[in-house]
């Protein structure tokens, strides 16, 4: 109790008052309004850090002293300067940054809970506005803070390398990453960084949209990502056919979502017999197209669907051989296409391909 006395007098000097300058009818209101039976149980719940110091001196100013005496004093937020010397967190559901207009949630378990205004979290928590606190940064906020942004990238190998190079440049660590994709042609790639205020982190998305295959570059609101994860794929279906070859791993021959097909790598294997084809790279190549035409086929297209080609070689001297072989089963308007070459490939092969189409 004398622990809670001395750090609740301390908070109210801030205000030009103590407690023994506190009209005891209106803090007699204030215990009862808060069920308080007494003083002392006010006071132990401050020392056991139940309850902010300098949020509870505000608080019972609020109560009891008149407007025209204390209107602004009643409106003056608490700042936030980062070191605090009580208890502060910042919600991870919207990562407040300085620079963001925010307001605080006292929360039994956590302190002074930080969000942004216009957080969604703290939309539902307007309810019970006794727990709200007005807050602000102070002009000399100090240390670093988490936020997570959201890029919108083309489906190319190497741009998460390229993004978190862009970024560490800048003197910037990266706490996280996680990518998503959006469809057969973009990727979201979520970052998790800590920056200092909103002028640095403008600066990183500034740099950030400079990046050749960068569509769009976004800071992630509260759930935004979350809940775009969080929804299952309920128009996912697995496709599978004997007319070409089976599954040989966890994995499926193909998968459709909506209108997009991603069909699994193929090797030239026989269907039935599951034996490689004999010959030459063409005679595999042959093989490798007609297993995924009826994996198209099966899906509900053909290879005429096709948006993108990627061909796996083991010797880069076979591509014009296989080029020859493409042509045969497929007619412009051609898709795009990569072709890489590769260490090894399953059973030894020379050749695998794989395809997105769109039907």
């Amino acid at each position: 109790v004398a622990l809670g006395r001395r750090l609740l007098d301390k908070a109210l000097q801030a205000f030009d008052s103590t407690l023994e300058q506190l009209p005891e009818d209106r803090l007699q209101d204030y215990l009862a309004n808060n069920d308080y039976g007494a003083l002392d149980d006010l006071l132990e719940d401050i020392a056991r850090g139940n309850r902010l110091p300098p949020i509870t001196a505000q608080q019972i100013l609020g109560e009891f002293v008149e407007p025209s005496e204390s209107a602004e004093r009643k409106l003056q937020p608490v700042a936030i300067r980062g070191t605090e010397g009580f208890m502060v967190t910042y919600a991870r559901c919207c990562h407040p940054i300085p620079g963001d207009p925010i307001e605080g949630y006292l929360s039994s378990e956590k302190g002074v809970v930080v969000h942004r205004e216009r957080c969604k979290n703290l939309m539902e928590m307007r309810e019970n506005r006794e727990r709200l606190v007005a807050l602000r940064w102070d002009d000399q906020v100090q240390g670093e803070y988490l936020t997570e942004l959201r890029i919108e990238v083309e489906n190319r190998r190497g741009m998460i390398a390229v993004l978190a190079t862009r970024i560490n440049s800048m003197g910037v660590n990266i706490e996280k990453i996680s990518t998503e994709d959006k469809d057969y042609q973009f990727t979201f790639v979520d970052l998790a960084m800590q920056v200092t205020n909103r002028v640095h982190l403008a600066n990183i998305m500034k740099r950030l949209r400079t990046v050749n295959s960068v569509r769009r570059v976004s800071r992630l609101s509260a759930g935004t990502a979350r809940e775009t994860r969080s929804k299952p794929l309920t128009n996912r279906a697995i496709i599978s056919t004997p007319n070409a070859p089976e599954a040989i791993g966890p994995y499926s021959q193909a998968v459709k979502v909506g209108n997009t097909v991603w069909l699994s790598g193929q090797i030239p294997l026989v269907p039935g017999t599951m034996e490689l084809v004999t010959g030459d790279i063409q005679a595999q190549a042959r093989q490798v197209f007609s297993n995924l035409a009826a994996v198209a086929e099966a899906a509900g297209g053909s290879l005429a669907s096709a948006v993108k080609i990627n061909i796996s070689l083991t010797d880069m001297a076979d591509f014009a051989a296989v080029n020859e072989v493409m042509a045969e089963f497929l007619q412009p308007p051609f898709p795009a296409r990569a072709c890489v070459q590769v260490a090894g490939l399953p059973k030894g092969v020379a050749i695998e391909v794989e395809a997105i189409l769109v039907v």
